[in-house]
């Protein structure tokens, strides 16, 4: 996953799959590798981020590859989503350090999409589970939760038996 910082259009955050966010600055020069896929010099030094205990990330245990970043606050708080369930703000300004956490996502083994408002007030994500979150940016908490799973997809319900009782 990757995004641009809006104050600083040189900048990108790419989100990996071993969990760490890497920060790289466009303006250094880039070298084509064996492969001929485009990596930084190595004068371009990003900064990894991600990798220390503090980053709640990493405090599960598990790398939980980033699936999707979002700058906001004028590239302050870095939201990320991650395949530990995990959903929340990171502070660029202390090492991606996490300020607030976002309970109830699901998810574990796709790339899902968030959405953030155009006042950066309210998070919204889908879930594996088939649920709709809603959270404020603000606070942390769960302000609305709608199931939009198909009763077909649910434990003990089969397709055959909604086909029949329509």
């Amino acid at each position: 996953s990757q995004a641009y910082i809006p104050t600083s259009p040189t900048v990108i955050l790419n989100g990996c799959r071993n969990g760490s966010i890497v920060e790289w600055d466009t303006r250094h020069a880039a070298s084509r590798s064996s492969g001929g896929h485009q990596h930084a010099a190595s004068n371009a030094r990003p900064r990894q981020h991600g990798s220390s205990s503090s980053s709640s990330m990493k405090q599960q245990g598990q790398a939980a590859s980033v699936c999707w970043l979002h700058s906001m606050n004028n590239g302050i708080h870095i939201l990320s989503s991650n395949m530990a369930n995990g959903l929340e703000v990171l502070d660029r300004r202390m090492c991606m350090r996490s300020v607030r956490q976002f309970r109830g996502h699901m998810n574990s083994h796709t790339r899902l999409q968030c959405c953030v408002d155009r006042e950066e007030r309210i998070v919204v994500a889908g879930g594996e589970d088939g649920m709709v979150r809603a959270w404020s940016l603000g606070t942390g908490n769960l302000l609305h939760a709608a199931d939009l799973a198909p009763t077909a997809s649910k434990p003990g319900h089969s397709q055959y038996e909604n086909y029949h009782h329509q």
